[in-house]
């Protein structure tokens, strides 16, 4: 006999035993008196309720752990955002801004953690926003890419738990911006 004959015939005696087990508990069961079948049923619904309890425990800890997580990647990329945009104003002003190649290692770090840690739609979001980096390098609208980084600080936002839906479009990138480019965002597209 094959291993794989002798685990089947092991699986449908253990099968067999549990059920035989289980109606002759059922028969005790039906058999015992009001009280005893009272404390039965009061054991096993606790024992039921300290599962339940356990699961959601586990399932609370995991949460707050990718929520640490999440949080952390994510303040990855608002700081990666404002040395980008110090390094735009140190260049005004005649200063070093952040070399460049930090700047890639960073942006490799972020998408690596992103990858890990990231729902879905925000892993979707930010592969749109490298497709379309290369036409904004190219000429088009450098205020589609900002809103295309608002709309990606929304949904890390929301991936957080937080609600914007009541925040106008562009409002999150606009606290970047100078003043004088503050709200362009929201309407370039229009």
């Amino acid at each position: 006999m094959g291993s794989k004959t002798v685990q089947k015939v092991v699986g449908f005696v253990v099968f067999g035993l549990g059920l035989g087990l289980f109606g002759w508990f059922v028969t005790l069961f039906l058999r015992a008196s009001v009280e005893v079948q009272t404390s039965i049923l009061a054991l096993f619904g606790v024992v039921i309720a300290g599962i339940i309890t356990h699961i959601s425990a586990k399932k609370r800890d995991i949460q707050a752990r990718q929520f640490q997580e999440k949080r952390a990647v994510y303040e990855d990329f608002m700081t990666l955002i404002f040395d980008v945009l110090a390094g735009q104003k140190a260049k005004e002003l005649g200063r070093q801004p952040v070399g460049e190649k930090k700047l890639a290692s960073r942006m490799l770090e972020f998408k690596r953690k992103l990858i890990i840690w990231a729902d879905a739609r925000s892993i979707e979001m930010w592969n749109e926003i490298e497709v379309n980096m290369g036409q904004v390098l190219q000429g088009a609208d450098p205020y589609e890419m900002l809103q295309m980084w608002d709309a990606f600080m929304r949904q890390m936002r929301s991936d957080l738990g937080m609600d914007d839906r009541k925040l106008p479009q562009g409002a999150l990138i606009d606290m970047l911006l100078t003043p004088e480019d503050m709200g362009k965002v929201g309407r370039s597209s229009s």
